[in-house]
């Protein structure tokens, strides 16, 4: 009694973390995820349940479903791949790190809750811009309370760019396969956490929520391809993919925009990935020119990768930017 009373207390036992649903705190006003996550902006994301609604994705090294209350989120994260908990939290002192040594899951569990405000933008509030925006435009004041807590994602620049390069001339469903098929050849499998399966959550190599449930988010409930635990590949494992093995797997004209894209930005002189999370520290007109000069990447899909990752919120794409189709 003693130990199951300190495993639901502390979230886990032995410094081994638990599976524990965790709240998000964020009132309907600030997010809903029935009008964030199908809405075209990330293609991994599988609705996995309807009542209350539930997402599975991934965010980072991260495996997490995600439960929508009448006016919170709930998370839980059911599987990872190899996460530093050093490296997940801010640096703050010697006092800090040894905290993160004595107190694995606690730590674990700080950098989760960090991730998920970091990836769903929180630090911006719709409540408080809401007004402003609607006395500023009468077509915003009348959708608005249509879309309660609609907002934009901020992703990875790396997995961001890479989807939007496989959005050109595609519709949503088909470039959530290509981008699954990416991080299953390439991408860091991710590992379910003890319990997993008996807390509701997938078995590896099964699609979110068991047999046909799982649907592409936003495809209109057509059956997905199963969202496997693979993390989002690196610019390093991507360049593995060669061209041919790509037009092989599907992609067409766009393999040659992926490895194109990926060998440009793994020769800048301070890494690929530094060099996009530079983006987000110059103008959006910068950013935007920056990001045309790879391989497959226009102007409105450029749009898309400043909007949705790289902090450019003046960004407005043009009419069926990316192209991406429901």
């Amino acid at each position: 009694m003693a130990a199951a009373m300190k495993q639901e207390e502390g979230g886990a036992m032995d410094g081994q973390p638990s599976l524990t649903w965790r709240s998000l705190g964020t009132p309907a006003s600030e997010l809903r995820l029935e009008w964030t996550l199908p809405t075209g902006q990330s293609f991994r994301w599988r609705q996995t349940g309807s009542e209350p609604i539930e997402f599975t994705g991934m965010v980072g090294q991260r495996a997490v479903r995600l439960r929508q209350l009448a006016d919170d989120v709930q998370y839980l994260v059911i599987a990872r791949g190899a996460i530093t908990q050093a490296a997940s939290l801010p640096a703050s002192g010697a006092g800090s790190a040894a905290a993160t040594v004595e107190h694995p899951a606690a730590a674990e569990a700080a950098a989760d809750a960090a991730a998920l405000r970091d990836y769903f933008n929180l630090g911006t509030s719709l409540a408080e811009l809401a007004p402003g925006w609607c006395a500023a435009c009468d077509r915003f004041a009348a959708v608005h309370p249509l879309l309660p807590g609609a907002r934009m994602l901020r992703q990875d620049p790396v997995e961001c760019l890479v989807q939007f390069v496989c959005s050109s001339n595609n519709h949503i469903s088909r470039i959530g396969g290509m981008v699954e098929r990416l991080c299953r050849n390439y991408g860091t499998r991710l590992h379910l956490l003890p319990g997993a399966a008996a807390e509701g959550g997938v078995q590896e190599g099964e699609e979110p929520g068991g047999k046909g449930e799982a649907v592409a988010a936003g495809a209109g409930g057509k059956p997905a391809p199963p969202l496997e635990l693979f993390a989002f590949p690196t610019l390093e494992q991507l360049a593995a993919a060669s061209e041919e093995a790509l037009r092989a797997d599907g992609y067409g004209y766009r393999a040659k925009f992926i490895t194109g894209s990926v060998a440009a930005l793994l020769a800048k002189p301070q890494g690929g990935d530094a060099w996009l999370r530079g983006l987000r520290d110059v103008p959006f007109e910068e950013a935007a020119e920056a990001l045309t000069t790879l391989p497959g990447i226009g102007p409105k899909v450029a749009a898309c990768i400043c909007l949705f990752s790289l902090d450019k919120h003046e960004a407005i794409p043009g009419k069926q930017a990316g192209s991406a189709r429901p």
